[in-house]
């Protein structure tokens, strides 16, 4: 995706699994977000943080 209107970043406690490219699938695609922005600043960039501790008890 290079081209966004939107990008919307959820974040709990992981930030994810390591790609090739970048430290997570969700730290490369916050930054293919930010190149699209500084070509158009009309594109919203909105990150969610959740503050309770995670339940990590599934196998």
């Amino acid at each position: 995706m290079n081209e966004y209107a939107l990008f919307v970043g959820i974040m709990w406690n992981p930030i994810g699994t390591l790609t090739p490219r970048a430290e997570s699938g969700t730290v490369e695609e916050f930054e293919r977000a930010v190149k699209s922005w500084q070509k158009n600043s009309q594109l919203e960039i909105w990150f969610y943080f959740r503050q309770s501790p995670a339940q990590l008890n599934t196998e």
